[in-house]
């Protein structure tokens, strides 16, 4: 894993790539590199600490806090999951049939599956 000179994730100062949103040949060029990269990380690296730097509205200066990069993808995860609630919208209102698991979290749908 490549980290900045000062050893910091940074969210508020990530590289923003437009092609990313509006290619979706793109998207999926750069997701199948992302995949083929931690697929490389040893084990070692997949639980290394690392610092982590992001604007959050309780504190104006972008804390920095601990982290690993486990604990970093485990949060896109469930963050990517809020997107497709609100994609799963869109398509509803357009008509469009997604999977009723489409936008849900995994916790809510365990508890679904013990619960019915």
């Amino acid at each position: 894993m490549n980290l900045p000179a000062d050893g910091i994730l940074d969210y508020d100062a990530r590289e923003r790539d437009q092609r990313i949103e509006q290619d979706r040949t793109v998207a999926l060029e750069i997701t199948r590199d992302l995949i083929h990269q931690a697929g490389a990380l040893s084990p070692e690296e997949l639980e290394r600490s690392v610092k982590v730097r992001c604007s959050v509205s309780c504190d104006p200066e972008s804390p920095v806090v601990d982290s690993s990069l486990p604990r970093e993808v485990m949060y896109a995860e469930i963050h990517a999951v809020h997107h497709y609630a609100i994609i799963k919208i869109l398509c509803k209102l357009k008509g469009i049939q997604t999977p009723d698991s489409f936008g849900v979290a995994p916790s809510t749908l365990n508890h679904q599956a013990a619960t019915s």
